[in-house]
Parts: structure tokens; C-alpha cells; sequence
């Protein structure tokens, strides 16, 4: 960041004041904006000596024109040396063109005017102000054309100048006199004149070559006082619009943007508070950024109010047509971004017809898959009745997942296609039928634009969407793209995915018994079952769902929370954690719902079982591994034999059948979801099993008060932690039994117990409450769903929505014209369309070279593989022969080679 000269040397220690500032001075000093305010605290943290240094600066001292400084009527000035001198300048002869008019005819000038628009009096100052005594600052006060000799009457009243192109003014240290006598400030004496006298004009006129000069005069007369610390000049003129045009143009805040330009002011000048022609404060800068976007959006031609909206809209459609006719496409159908545009109640929807044969595209090319997500804080109207309550809700598509097959996408596929917006839809009304009707919208249009590209209607209802957690989103989607046969709620929804994925893996298991069996057709016939009935296949983000549950206990006020939370708030977020990470990656459904019946029944059950611990009984610092090994192998085997029962016993054709019967019914009552249903058959054959999940033992004792403390283990995972979603408690092969465990919590017992069981600290209806909030609707986050959808489509698809989440982010924090995109509604529009044609013809030339981008990062992959197996080998033989080459015994050759060669190479890291 560049700093201002003066406070460059103040802040190092460098000036004559001889005082080194300490380190938070100099940060309050870099970052103030105004000079006067820095030499103030300086006074202030400075001794009186110091102090009296810094009220005659030396810099002002040294000033070539400076006199003294004194006090007037208790205010301080700085007095200079009285001036009766002309300054001239020579420009070029082009820079007077267009500005003045010359009418000349037969050798003489005849006619002399401004042309009309033209600001004399501010071109004159910045002309001048660089080539007159750096502490006068000028401000215009007259700027006139006088008749000229031709035009004159005889005997007519004489000019007191030579300049018929004359500009007068002042120094802008004058202060108006006050009424008040005794309050009357110094005047500042200083006043100016200069212009153009009648040879530089003959010269003007008769000159051919346009780089010839012409010179401008300015005389200057009186005496200057400055009031000490006040900045004197203006920011006006052709300086004021080359600071707004390189507003235009720069990445700088404001306030960066400030000190960037304050830096430049010479020291002479800065010496004498001259800021003219300069951003000298913050606020100043404020306002340029201010002109600057209403500039830009003028070039633009972006206009506030309704008129500005609708005709931007009709720019945009008229540029797309002419640019289809350009490319030979005769299809009329759809032009520009805009689909539809209402103010009140405000509903805008944003897409184009490029985004909709992609999507067609790839739906027939095999698999659709939408991303949908809604932010706020983007594009808002204050002072209005839904002011902060705008929302724009978003459809993204990631083509790298959808075109790539599925080993090559999981490995590359975060370096490749980036996510393309393919709609958007901005209102204060979103409720799930809203969204619907955007979305029922989007699929009418699609179908009316692949009729008139492929010559038969396409609807671009997607193979799986995913969501957040606002099941809003996921309504509204279900509503835009359902037929009436299929289910009409959330609910519903719901509970026919989680019948058809549990049957799903109940076939499964039946085929884990044939080997021979290795197709996918059960995956395929209930992924379509779940399409002809469900619409798609959804998710709700991994990212969302985790950070839900994960920070449920710590953003909970502590008022809200019952005792057992407070008291054991680490122990119930290793469970919580638990749940949040490893269950939400299940792709078995029933491992998720009995992995979560383990949680449940921890925080659910009042009494655990215990020894009846007497005064004679051993104490123990920890729980007896051995046996918290033997219960999980228990827990284990208990486990798979309810997994096993509930698949084959539970009737989930009957159930989906009983689903399908409240489609398109009335229903007295909202529909629930029924995770709770298989959650309780869940517990149910647990109990019936005489599931055990603790281990305790005796962890202190008092003889004489006959009391002891029970220390308390609960294992809610009889699993090794792991990371690989494809482990499954029925599948031997891929579970390695290993208890993980939490507790240390004592429970203080009378001695010797007569009781066979302890209380269980962990018990707690809240934190029950809450897990039944997930475990109901569990078909909607379980990453079961991705689990079919890739067997049966052959594809790596993402569990997340953090593609549109990275270009929502992008389009709010990372882009330098955010404020001047969403200033207005017709800067918004305008902004979606460059993005989306932009984005289109860039998304088109990724997927054409995605096979050659693939090819080329696996062989640079290969290369680099090779490159360090070489490097790996070439050490191994420097090894071995360095070992071979040793003049040592027998013994010492045989240790060499056991440690360079064998050994080498075993204890060699592969990067």
C-alpha cells in the first residue's frame, strides 16, 4: 500500500522531528487519512519540545516561498511571500481544439467564443495549477471571451488586460468576511489572471500542424494565509473524471485507494496542506466510486426504474437475436436471459436457451443431475416492505460427473469442468409452490426449445438433485416436475425412497449368496422404480447435514439445554460427531438406521446393568479392555442378525404399496415420515436380544462411609473408524470389529450395592428428541440414495452441493463489481446475461477438449509416478554400493548391507 512521503518518514523515524514512534503509533498513523490529524496525535504522544518542532514544521520552513507563521485571532497561520510574477505554459495546439471557436476571415480573427459545454474555468486550473508556486491553490471565478479588435467600437471603454480569452479567480485559501468584526479570519490576498492574448490566438488559428504549441498566461498578485492544518483545494474537472474512469478500472477499496493516491502528492505541496486535484479523504473516495458506477452503468446503459428494467431486457433479447443470426441459427425461440419479469410482488426468472439443450443433451446422453441451492444478501431493495427478504435460488449442473466415466471423474474431477449456472430465479415469495412453479416453467420451455432443435419435445426432469437441508427447495422441485401418478409431497417422497432402498438391499444380500451374480439389473429396475414413482432421486448436501448435527450442542443456548447436556456436553458430541460423519456416509440404509439405533438407545435407556460392587471389591482406574473387546464382538454379531431379520421379514413392497394410495388424496392430517417406523422395529429386536452396551467397574470406594463411584463406558460403535463408505455390517469382509467408546463419568453408589444396576448418566429425552428428527427422515440425507444411483448409472456423483455453493460464493465475495452488478435490478440482468453467454461458449470448449485434458493429466500422472520410482531405485543401488564398496569386516559389510539395501527400501515413503 502506498503511504503519503511525509508519513512514510514520520512512521520510520526518519523526519527532523528526531522521535521514533512506537509500533501502535505507527499503525494509527499509516492508516489515518488526513495529514493534519497525524501530526495532531503526534503532538499528543510527543514531549512539549517535540511538540513546538512540529508547529513550525521544517518542511514548511523550507518552503521557498514561506515567511512565517503567527497566530490571528487565536488561530494559527501560515504567512508566505507576497507575489507579483507571470507564470506561462505551452500546450499543444490539440488540446485547445474542440474547446473554443475562432472565426477567421481575410488575416484577421473576427469571432471568438466557448463551445458550449466546455468547462473553462476547471480546464484552466488543472492546466495550470502544476506550473504556478506549489502553495496557491486556484478556484475559478470568471472565465470570459472579450470582442475582439474587429468587433471594437471606437472610443470604447479599454481592456485592463492583454487576454481576450481571460480567466480570473482567486486562491482558495480566501474566506468569505464575517459579519462579526471581531471574528474576522485572515483573508488570503492572493488572486489570479491569465488566458490566451491575441497572438497565441492568431497563432492557434494560422497553425497547420496540430503538435504545434500555443501558451497560456496566469498572473498572480498578493499575499497567501493559510490556516495552519486546514486542506485547501478541490477535486473537479478533466482530474476528477480520470480518477472516476480508473475507478472503473481498479481492484482498490476506497480507503486503499485514498492513501494510494494521497502518496503521490509531491512533498512541496503536501508540505502546505495543497491536496488539490488529489483524493484527499476517504469520504472523497466514497464519492467516486459512487460516480463511477452510475458511469459505468450509463455506458452500459443501465438506467434506474421500471423503463431502465424493460429496456435492458430488450437490448439483451435484440444482441441475442443478432447474434444467432450471425452463427446461422434460425431458432427464434427464447431470446435473451430473461423468462419473466414482475415488480410487484417481485418474481424474475433467468435463463437462456443454451442451458436447456445442455441439459436435454445430457439427459439423453444418460444421466441429468441438478444442484439446487438458495442465499440471500445479494441483490436487495431498502426502505421497502421486502427489504433483506430477497432470495435467489439457483440450478447448477457439475458435467464432470455426468460425462466423465466413474473412475476418471472421482479421480479428476475437482480439476476439471468447473459448475454452470443453468437458472436462477430472484423473489421474496419462497414458499414450495413458488419454487414449483419456476421449475414447472423451466420444463415447459425446455420441451417447447428441444421441439424446435431436435424436432420432438425433451423434458430435462433430472436423474438425481441435490439439495440443503430446506425441504422447501426439494417441494418445490417435486411439484415443477411430477406427473399426477407420481408422489406429491416431501413426506411421501420420502417414504416410498426409504421402502424401495431397503428393498433394494434386501435383494442385495439375497445376491451376495450367488457369486456368479455380478450385473447390475436389480440396481437399474429399482433405480427406475424409484424414477416412475419418486420423480428423481435426491440428497441433501453432505456439507449442510454434517454441519447441522455437528454444531446442534454448540449453538443450542445453554438456558435450552437440560443438565445431562451440560454436565457430559464433550461425550454427547463424540456421538453426535459420530453420527455426523460415518453414519451420514453409510450407502446401506439399514447400517445407518441400526448404526443409529445404537446412539439412540444409549441416550434412551434409564438403568444399566452393573455387578453388585461391595467394600471388598477391587477398584480400577480404567474399564477392563478385555471385556469392552468381548462386548463389541456381541454387539457386533446382534447387529447383523437384526440387519438380516428386518430385511427379510419386514414386507416393504407392502408398505411402498400403501404409500402409493395417498397419492393425489386428500389427507385430513399432514403425512409424516415413517423413519420412525423402522427405528422402532429397529430397538424393538434389540430389547429382544438383550443388547448391552456398557462396561463399568468400581473406580473408587470410602470404607468408612460405605460409598462408592462407578465409572461408566458406553460403546457406540462396536466398528474401527474408517473412512470407506462401503462398508456394511453384512458384509464380513469389509467390517473390522473394534469398540469405540466414551464415559469416564462416575456415578456414586451405596456399598455393598443391592441392586444389579447403576443410573444412566447418559439417558436424556432432549438429545433423543433431536436424533429423532434425522433418523426420520433419514432417506433424505443417507448416502444410500448415491449408492444405488451410481450402480445402476456406472457414475461418480458428488454427495455435496458444494460446486453451486463455491459459485455462489464466487458470484457474492469474489467478484471486484458485486456492488455495481446488484446496484439495480437492470445491472443485475445485465450481469447474468454476460455470465451466462460467456459462460456458455466456455463451458461448450471444456467439454469438447474434457477426453484430451484427461488423457494429458494421466500421462503427467504416469511420468511423475516413473520420475520418483527412478528416484526411489537410483537411491537403493547408491545404497547397495556404497555397502559393497566398505573395506570393514565381514560383520560390518553384512550390517551395511542389511541397513542400505533391505532395509532401504522398506522404510522408503512413496510420495
Amino acid at each position: 500500500m502506498v503511504i503519503q512521503p511525509f508519513l512514510n518518514r514520520l512512521v520510520s523515524g526518519q523526519t527532523d522531528l528526531g522521535h521514533r514512534c512506537t509500533s501502535h503509533q505507527q499503525e494509527y498513523l499509516r492508516f489515518w487519512g488526513r495529514l493534519d490529524d497525524c501530526i495532531a496525535f503526534a503532538i499528543c504522544c510527543v514531549n512539549d519540545s517535540i511538540a513546538s518542532q512540529i508547529t513550525l514544521s521544517p518542511s514548511i520552513c523550507s518552503h521557498k516561498y514561506f515567511d512565517k507563521s503567527e497566530s490571528i485571532g487565536g488561530k494559527s497561520y501560515h504567512i508566505f511571500k507576497e507575489i507579483n510574477a507571470t507564470f506561462t505554459h505551452s500546450i499543444a495546439r490539440s488540446e485547445l481544439e474542440g474547446k473554443i471557436f475562432v472565426g477567421y476571415r481575410e488575416g484577421t480573427l473576427v469571432a471568438l467564443n466557448f463551445v458550449d459545454g466546455f468547462g473553462a474555468g476547471a480546464w484552466f486550473k488543472d492546466i495550470m495549477s502544476d506550473h504556478i508556486p506549489d502553495h496557491i491553490v486556484m478556484r475559478s471565478d470568471v472565465s470570459k471571451c472579450f470582442p475582439l479588435p474587429f468587433n471594437r467600437t471606437k472610443g470604447g471603454k479599454q481592456m485592463s488586460h492583454p487576454y481576450y480569452v481571460m480567466f480570473k479567480g482567486w486562491c482558495h485559501g480566501a474566506f468569505k468576511r464575517s459579519k462579526d468584526v471581531l471574528k474576522l479570519p485572515a483573508k488570503c490576498s492572493t488572486s489570479y489572471t491569465g488566458g490566451l492574448t491575441l497572438p497565441e490566438l492568431e497563432k492557434f488559428v494560422t497553425a497547420a500542424d496540430g503538435n504545434s504549441t500555443i501558451s497560456l498566461s496566469i498572473e498572480i498578485s498578493g499575499q497567501c494565509k493559510h490556516r495552519r492544518g486546514r486542506p485547501l483545494g478541490i477535486l473537479s474537472g478533466t482530474k476528477r473524471q480520470l480518477q472516476v474512469e480508473q475507478v472503473i478500472n481498479s481492484k482498490m477499496k476506497p480507503t486503499e485507494r485514498t492513501l494510494h493516491e494521497f502518496g503521490k502528492v509531491p512533498d512541496a505541496k503536501f508540505s502546505c496542506s495543497n491536496y488539490d486535484g488529489v483524493v484527499s479523504s476517504v469520504s472523497q473516495s466514497y464519492n467516486l466510486y459512487k460516480e463511477a458506477k452510475a458511469l459505468s452503468n450509463k455506458k452500459r446503459g443501465i438506467t434506474t426504474g421500471e423503463g431502465g428494467i424493460f429496456k435492458m431486457v430488450e437490448n439483451i433479447e435484440k444482441i441475442d437475436n443478432e447474434k444467432r443470426i450471425q452463427s446461422g441459427i434460425r431458432c427464434k425461440l427464447l431470446p435473451g436471459i430473461k423468462r419473466k419479469l414482475e415488480l410487484h410482488p417481485l418474481e424474475v426468472h433467468l435463463y437462456g436457451r443454451s442451458s436447456l439443450i445442455l441439459s436435454s443433451e445430457l439427459k439423453r446422453a444418460g444421466i441429468l443431475a441438478f444442484t439446487m441451492d438458495s442465499t440471500g444478501g445479494c441483490y436487495n431493495i431498502p426502505e421497502s416492505s421486502i427489504d433483506g427478504k430477497v432470495q435467489h435460488c439457483k440450478i447448477s449442473i457439475h458435467p464432470a460427473q455426468l460425462l466423465l466415466p466413474k473412475e476418471v471423474a472421482k479421480k479428476w474431477y475437482q480439476r476439471l469442468v468447473k459448475p454452470f449456472q443453468v437458472a436462477e430465479r430472484i423473489s421474496d415469495k419462497n414458499r414450495g409452490v413458488d419454487i414449483g412453479k419456476w421449475i414447472s416453467q423451466i420444463n415447459t420451455d425446455s420441451q417447447e426449445v428441444t421441439r424446435g432443435v431436435f424436432g420432438k419435445p425433451m423434458s430435462i426432469v433430472p436423474h438425481l438433485m441435490t439439495f440443503d437441508c430446506a425441504l422447501e427447495l426439494l417441494y418445490g422441485a417435486i411439484f415443477g416436475f411430477r406427473n399426477d401418478k407420481q408422489v406429491d409431497s416431501s413426506q411421501t417422497y420420502h417414504n416410498c425412497v426409504m421402502y424401495i432402498l431397503l428393498d433394494y438391499e434386501r435383494h442385495q444380500m439375497l445376491m451376495s449368496e450367488v457369486p456368479t451374480h455380478l450385473d447390475n439389473s436389480v440396481a437399474v429396475s429399482s433405480f427406475n422404480q424409484l424414477l416412475n414413482l419418486c420423480v428423481f432421486a435426491s440428497k441433501q448436501c453432505d456439507s449442510h447435514v454434517f454441519l447441522a448435527i455437528s454444531r446442534y450442542l454448540k449453538s443450542l443456548p445453554i438456558a435450552k439445554k437440560s443438565i445431562e447436556l451440560r454436565l457430559y456436553q464433550e461425550q454427547y458430541q463424540t456421538m453426535l460427531m459420530y453420527v455426523a460423519t460415518e453414519i451420514l456416509k453409510q450407502r446401506s440404509l439399514i447400517d445407518a438406521f441400526v448404526r443409529m439405533g445404537v446412539v439412540l438407545k444409549i441416550v434412551t435407556t434409564e438403568k444399566l446393568p452393573s455387578k453388585q460392587y461391595s467394600t471388598d471389591s477391587p477398584i480400577r482406574d480404567h474399564h477392563d479392555v478385555a471385556e469392552a473387546d468381548v462386548l463389541a464382538v456381541d454387539m457386533h454379531r446382534i447387529l447383523k442378525e437384526v440387519c438380516h431379520e428386518i430385511l427379510l421379514e419386514t414386507n416393504f413392497t407392502k408398505m411402498l404399496e400403501k404409500e402409493k394410495t395417498k397419492i393425489g388424496c386428500p389427507q385430513t392430517k399432514e403425512p409424516k415420515f415413517d423413519g420412525q417406523v423402522i427405528m422402532d422395529e429397529v430397538l424393538s429386536r434389540l430389547d429382544e436380544k438383550g443388547f448391552t452396551f456398557s462396561c463399568n467397574y468400581l473406580k473408587a470406594k470410602d470404607v468408612v462411609k460405605s460409598t462408592g463411584t462407578v465409572g461408566v463406558c458406553v460403546l457406540y460403535s462396536c466398528y474401527e473408524k474408517h473412512d470407506d463408505s462401503s462398508m456394511r455390517i453384512l458384509d464380513e469382509k469389509t467390517v473390522t470389529v473394534s469398540p469405540r467408546k466414551t464415559g469416564g463419568i462416575g456415578i456414586e453408589v451405596t456399598l455393598p450395592m443391592t441392586e444389579s444396576e447403576v443410573d444412566n448418566p447418559f439417558y436424556s429425552p432432549q438429545f433423543a428428541n433431536y436424533l429423532s428428527y434425522w433418523y426420520d427422515k433419514i432417506g433424505l440425507w443417507s448416502n444410500a440414495i448415491i449408492g444405488l444411483t451410481e450402480d445402476a448409472l456406472k457414475k461418480y456423483l458428488f454427495s455435496s452441493s458444494q460446486g453451486i455453493e463455491g459459485l455462489i460464493n464466487q458470484q457474492k465475495t469474489h467478484t471486484s463489481t458485486h456492488s455495481q452488478d446488484m446496484s439495480c435490478l437492470s445491472a443485475l440482468i445485465s450481469r447474468r446475461w454476460d455470465d451466462y453467454f460467456n459462460g456458455s461458449r466456455f463451458l461448450w470448449k471444456q467439454i469438447m477438449g474434457l477426453g484430451f485434458t484427461v488423457e494429458c493429466k494421466e500421462a503427467r500422472a504416469l511420468a511423475l509416478e516413473n520420475s520418483e520410482r527412478a528416484k526411489t531405485d537410483s537411491k537403493i543401488k547408491d545404497g547397495r554400493k556404497r555397502g559393497e564398496d566398505d573395506d570393514g569386516d565381514d560383520d560390518g559389510d553384512s550390517n551395511d548391507n542389511n541397513n542400505n539395501g533391505g532395509g532401504g527400501f522398506s522404510e522408503m515413503k512413496w510420495k
